[in-house]
């Protein structure tokens, strides 16, 4: 299953890099914006991948699996420990573009992809759910 979620993040994200920018052309804003619009999307096409395979291992296996300690906990800490510092480091103190701030923003969605194949390949997140009578 992981498989497929890769192969169609990889699809979706390649349509969103091909769709949408042409698709923002069609709305009455200035040349700034649409600038820091497509680049935005750029990068969402780029990580799209990576948060498919992830909504897929957490949502799909990893919760339904008995795992949600686990999944809650890469969740939370790659959020507060990854994402967000590196934002707020990328904004406030090197005053990078927004394209770049939300670049550094995505590299939790890496982190959680590293982190979570490796914890789905071992297959310890198989809880059995149903206690036996």
């Amino acid at each position: 299953i992981i498989r497929i979620a890769l192969v169609a993040g990889l699809l979706m994200g390649s349509i969103i890099f091909v769709a949408g920018p042409g698709l923002i052309s069609i709305y009455k804003i200035s040349p700034t914006v649409l600038a820091y619009a497509r680049a935005l999307i750029l990068v969402e096409a780029v990580f799209f991948w990576a948060r498919v395979v992830n909504l897929t291992t957490f949502v799909g296996a990893l919760r339904s699996g008995g795992d949600v300690k686990f999944a809650y906990l890469v969740d939370i800490g790659s959020l507060w420990g990854i994402g967000i510092p590196l934002a707020a480091m990328g904004a406030f103190v090197f005053h990078l573009p927004v394209h770049l701030v939300y670049l550094l923003a995505q590299a939790d969605e890496i982190a959680k992809f590293v982190i979570s194949q490796i914890h789905f390949s071992r297959r310890k997140w198989i809880h059995n759910l149903v206690k036996q009578l």
